[in-house]
């Protein structure tokens, strides 16, 4: 169980970092760019769940559009989970994102600085957390 909370947190990072970097949901999506960063950073951090010791090929179905999608098929995917989907409004519309950001960013820094001591390359989490300082 605890190989698929680490895998899943990582995702979490990866996608709450875009979002907060870029500002809102809309906007982590709404450009090939955006949505190229998002996608990169969640392969980043399922990169240091893999170096830290899960077998992310456990996980396939949780992983296999982050890993071998490509962006023409991952980004209408994301932006019709994150604003077409019950449960993407709900986790947009009423998530930490708005209520309590500082706990979303924690989980970004939690993936991020794991990542570091792992020595894993990260230049997509490197540009988001120039914007995920913690208040």
């Amino acid at each position: 169980m605890i190989h698929w909370l680490w895998l899943h947190h990582a995702i979490i990072a990866g996608q709450v970092g875009s979002i907060l970097y870029f500002g809102n949901v809309a906007k982590s999506v709404e450009s090939l760019e955006n949505t190229t960063v998002m996608l990169n950073a969640v392969r980043e951090a399922l990169m240091i769940v893999q170096e830290r010791g899960v077998n992310i090929d456990d996980y396939a179905s949780d992983t296999e559009l982050y890993l071998n999608g490509s962006l023409d098929e991952v980004r209408p995917k994301l932006k019709s989970y994150f604003t077409e989907t019950i449960w993407g409004k709900r986790s947009t519309e009423q998530s930490h994102l708005n209520t309590n950001p500082r706990d979303m960013k924690l989980i970004f820094w939690d993936v991020y600085n794991t990542g570091k001591e792992l020595g894993v390359p990260t230049p997509y989490l490197d540009r988001l957390q120039s914007k995920l300082k913690i208040d």
